[in-house]
């Protein structure tokens, strides 16, 4: 089971990945709201991954996201 890394703060957090994966659908995406293993789910069938590599692909992303935010902020 993945655990997922806290989400970047703000509330963008969602369209930032929309504009990172453009395949994913806003609609489904924004109702599941920070449900992250049903975001990878999303992302396993929109981007025609494994749900492993979902879920990976979605953690490395959120890693990277939370980091940027931290360097941003320093």
């Amino acid at each position: 089971m993945t655990v997922f890394p806290a989400p970047p703060p703000g509330a963008a957090v969602l369209d930032l990945l929309l504009a990172e994966f453009p395949f994913l659908d806003p609609v489904p995406l924004k109702q599941a709201r920070q449900d992250w293993p049903s975001i990878a789910g999303q992302l396993a069938q929109a981007h025609d991954l494994t749900p492993r590599e979902a879920a990976e692909t979605l953690e490395d992303w959120l890693i990277r996201r939370r980091h940027h935010a931290g360097a941003l902020a320093a």
